[in-house]
């Protein structure tokens, strides 16, 4: 019979377990409510937050204006490596709200809180615990620093989450014949968004097949519909160059060696050790106990989101934002593991009630150092008033040239400034990069015949031409864009702005008249 200190000493465990888990919800609490103020904070921000936000903005605007995403390169256009339905649902909202950054960052936001919201039900369904729920998509939003601070930029990351995050959903509690339709589709539409997700719906339906093979055709069925005839149409109406942008060329990118690594002992196990450690002693109970419908989806759905991470982490050019999908996975499971753990440990009251307490308020500990260790200064992610008032001076610089400006890594801002967008850096560097000699020599013709004919009335330009480009001796530098060292940096990704105007040097290189670019 338990002495009447041993009931105290119970009672101040279960205070503290209870204590500790309070804390760790405020500090969910706390990290959703920061994200979401820094996102509507700096969404109306009109200039890039990253470098590449004005390559989406520049898809989109050939989208309005009916103009084809994939074609031949040239000084005009080369696409992003992306495939197109981020950027065709961003047209579709910015044919409401206007071309500029708002409509994808609303894009992009509205999934983000899509993720939030599949996070928190895949637990609740799994769980029936909305404490543990909570601390789900608090992780989730607390991995926010770690990836780049991307959920609400313009870039194609989050919604491609939202939709795999969609998929493992249905076909996790999908109990018929539409459900599982939907995953395929969704499981299409991911990979439609960004091609990383590919190995998602092989290993969705590899699960089915193994667990519920009477769905399995349905999902299968579903997904080669909803993936092979779009890939069928872009590659048909753009003669082949779908495939070269979002395929031939991503897969020559070279390999970075120290991520092969870095990736498991930087990326995941230095911001995330407790997480980690709870996902996998989960697959490895689950896999004990025989609970084959339970490890299977943690270890199939777990490769497919990783791998969608790992893939683009260890090539040449990568950057935080390749972590979201393998953060959404973790926080996933890791609701699971939690809930799990908290439930062994109330069973095990009964019997070893003192141990229990004790087990569960170390439990909690370790969920609240988790968050601890995510810490992050979110005032660093919001561009400042100077920043905008110099990216409105920079526009007001390209507005005042009354010639065609191209502004190489920035296309948007020609946009601001009422001029047509031309080809940016990044796309021509990929293709100066890529094995494909006949895109490459494509696109060198075209800028160097431009630059020879004084096509342009200026050049922006943040960096030294790239070595293979020809024609750059027609220009020469004149003035720098901007006075201030310390304004108009992009608050995450690469660390770049215009530095310099170049202007044509109107004695050499042919033709001394201004040709405008149709």
């Amino acid at each position: 019979m338990p002495s009447h200190t041993d009931n105290n000493g119970n009672l101040q465990l279960g205070g503290i377990a209870r204590a500790f888990g309070i804390v760790a919800a405020a500090a969910a609490g706390l990290y959703i409510v920061t994200y979401l103020c820094v996102a509507l904070l700096r969404i109306p921000y009109p200039f890039e937050l990253e470098f590449m936000e004005g390559d989406s903005v520049d898809q989109v605007w050939r989208v309005l204006h009916g103009q084809a995403l994939y074609v031949p390169p040239s000084v005009e256009f080369v696409p992003a490596l992306y495939p197109p339905l981020y950027y065709y649902i961003g047209a579709a909202v910015a044919y409401v709200m206007g071309l500029d950054m708002l409509p994808l960052r609303v894009v992009s936001f509205l999934a983000s809180l899509a993720c939030f919201s599949l996070i928190g039900s895949f637990v609740w369904r799994e769980s029936r615990d909305r404490l543990v729920a909570l601390l789900a998509v608090g992780l989730f939003a607390a991995t926010y620093a770690e990836s780049g601070a991307w959920l609400d930029t313009a870039r194609v990351d989050t919604l491609l989450v939202m939709f795999m995050l969609g998929a493992v959903w249905w076909v996790r509690f999908g109990r018929g014949k539409w459900p599982h339709v939907a995953a395929g589709i969704l499981s299409a539409a991911a990979i439609f968004t960004k091609q990383t997700a590919l190995l998602l719906p092989l290993a969705l339906f590899l699960y089915l097949l193994l667990m519920r093979r009477n769905r399995a055709a349905y999902f299968g069925i579903a997904f080669i519909v909803a993936f092979g005839v779009p890939f069928f149409l872009l590659m048909n109406a753009s003669h082949g160059w779908f495939g070269l942008y979002t395929v031939t060329i991503p897969a020559a990118h070279p390999w970075d060696k120290l991520m092969l690594l870095s990736f498991w002992t930087q990326d995941i196990l230095l911001p995330l050790p407790i997480a980690f450690t709870l996902v996998f002693f989960y697959l490895i109970l689950r896999w004990r106990e025989r609970r084959r419908d339970d490890w299977l989806f943690v270890l199939l759905v777990g490769a497919g989101m990783i791998a969608a991470a790992y893939a683009p982490r260890v090539k040449a050019g990568n950057f935080d934002n390749d972590l979201v999908p393998a953060y959404a996975f973790l926080a996933l499971v890791f609701g699971a593991a939690l809930a799990d753990l908290r439930e062994r440990i109330r069973r095990s009251e009964s019997s070893q009630r003192s141990t229990a307490g004790l087990l569960h308020a170390l439990l909690m500990l370790l969920v609240v150092v988790q968050f601890a260790s995510l810490v992050y200064h979110p005032s660093r992610m919001i561009p400042s008033a100077k920043d905008r008032q110099a990216g409105m001076e920079l526009v007001r610089q390209v507005r005042a040239y009354p010639g065609p400006v191209w502004v190489v890594h920035h296309g948007y801002i020609s946009v601001m400034a009422g001029k047509a967008p031309l080809v940016t850096m990044q796309p021509m560097q990929d293709l100066l990069a890529a094995t494909d000699e006949r895109s490459r020599e494509m696109i060198v013709a075209s800028v160097e015949d431009v630059l020879r004919r004084h096509s342009f009335d200026a050049i922006f330009l943040n960096e030294p031409w790239p070595e293979q480009l020809r024609g750059v001796e027609c220009y020469e530098a004149k003035r720098a864009v901007f006075a201030d060292t310390s304004c108009f940096w992009p608050v995450t990704g690469y660390r770049t702005r215009p530095e310099l105007v170049y202007e044509p040097i109107r004695t050499t290189c042919g033709s001394q008249q201004n040709q405008e670019i149709e």
